[in-house]
């Protein structure tokens, strides 16, 4: 007899603009801000260019191997996330512009943005209720203003990333190093995702 075991399923994360990966679940991914944000744990490291990055566990021979430092001339600081999935830091985005940048993507209840357009519709492709949907996108407009009110008062510990498209429309991703730790936040409806 035949044992099927269930296959270990990725979820990669692509901006709907560019198509470009930008996070997968090989890093631990946690929904806050009601589920609209997707919070990464990341750390720092040295980093060569086409060097992949060593997930912990993943290769522990690796993990105690010790580098030499003429090795190190050649690498650079980065994130091990934004290092993974090949992104930029931006230094053009000011606060203003990004909260004008989600409340356009948002956009009002008589012009929905492009955020809000594509949220409805999986909510009702999804065979939610009309108050159901109603309920939701009430919960997720509210989690949306709740991280954009946490990224202004951090603008200053804060960088903006986005991938090497390089297309000021495309999704924009945030670090953020403080006292609990360095993480990154995704905007969850820039992405779409395939499962692996």
């Amino acid at each position: 007899t035949h044992h099927l075991t269930e296959p270990v399923i990725m979820k990669v994360y692509f901006d709907r603009e560019t198509n470009e990966d930008h996070i997968s679940t090989a890093f631990p991914i946690e929904e806050v801000f009601n589920g609209t944000v997707m919070k990464v744990p990341v750390k720092w490291g040295k980093y060569s260019d086409n060097e992949e990055v060593q997930l912990e566990g993943a290769n522990p021979s690796a993990e105690d191997a010790v580098e030499e430092s003429s090795a190190d001339d050649n690498k650079e600081r980065r994130l091990d996330v934004q290092h993974q999935f090949g992104l930029i830091k931006i230094d053009f985005l000011t606060k203003s512009g990004f909260k004008a940048w989600v409340l356009e993507c948002v956009g009002k209840s008589s012009a929905p943005g492009p955020w809000t357009t594509t949220y409805k519709k999986e909510l009702e492709d999804d065979k939610n209720s009309k108050e159901e949907v109603e309920d939701k996108m009430k919960a997720w407009k509210a989690g949306l203003m709740e991280f954009v009110n946490f990224i202004a008062k951090q603008w200053k510990n804060c960088d903006v990333y986005y991938d090497k498209e390089q297309n000021v429309d495309g999704a924009k991703v945030f670090y953020i190093g403080d006292e609990n730790g360095d993480h990154m936040y995704f905007i969850k409806c820039c992405y779409k995702y395939s499962e692996y």
